[in-house]
């Protein structure tokens, strides 16, 4: 052909991140239409929840729901994707992992897309709708698990090894201990989830101790590729 097609690769939309530089209005929307899809689910379930319907009762167009929120997942998600930081972070070999990762989940908490009341709110759908936790469990595992090149370069393991596993499980284990203390603590003196993941982290190191001096580290197998932000995102 002289004249080749090029054929143009779509590229998933992104949700509106909800941050300080958003414009009042704009906030004010970004936030009805949320409340409007919580309510929603609540009241008819995750899987009759429209973008119609979200439109209507937020006061918006049916466009603005989708430019905000390109998927109907997107509508119900509150926390954010691992902070492309965080694989630089923690596949560096320090002398103390607890104490990256209580960065890493400072961080991701500081990054958080609502507040206690909004996560009360997505607690008690996912309590009823098993479309909804399920969903939400993948998504969570699925975002620690995108840092398996990084743990595997941190323990020079393969990137198969299921000895990271333990990794992945800790993250798992002491941000979900931290958001249920949070979630459940005094409502007129609640908790901060960053206090809540220092507690958390206080009582992991006081269940681990200092160590067994008697043990072996691990055996190392081949070692993963350096890992970069680039290489595989967040």
């Amino acid at each position: 052909k002289l004249f080749p097609v090029k054929h143009s690769v779509k590229q998933a939309r992104c949700p509106v991140v909800l941050d300080a530089e958003m414009p009042p209005h704009k906030r004010r929307r970004y936030r009805a239409i949320r409340q409007a899809a919580a309510e929603l689910v609540r009241e008819c379930g995750y899987e009759a929840m429209t973008y119609d319907a979200v439109a209507e009762r937020a006061g918006v167009s049916r466009r603005t729901v989708f430019n905000y929120f390109p998927t109907k997942f997107d509508l119900i998600k509150t926390w954010p994707a691992l902070d492309p930081k965080a694989f630089a972070h923690i596949a560096t070999t320090s002398n103390n992992f607890l104490a990256d990762l209580r960065e890493l989940l400072l961080e991701r908490a500081r990054r958080l897309d609502g507040d206690r009341a909004e996560f009360l709110l997505l607690r008690e759908i996912a309590a009823t709708d098993p479309e909804v936790h399920n969903r939400i469990d993948a998504a969570i595992r699925s975002s620690f698990e995108s840092l398996r090149p990084a743990l595997a370069q941190r323990a020079q393991l393969s990137e198969e090894d299921s000895r990271l596993r333990l990794a992945i499980y800790l993250m798992l284990a002491i941000e979900r201990t931290a958001f249920d203390e949070w979630l459940e603590s005094d409502a007129d003196s609640p908790t901060t989830l960053e206090d809540a993941i220092n507690h958390t982290l206080a009582l992991t190191v006081s269940l681990i101790g200092s160590g067994l001096d008697d043990v072996a580290p691990a055996a190392p197998t081949t070692p993963a590729s350096p890992v970069t932000p680039a290489t595989r995102p967040a």
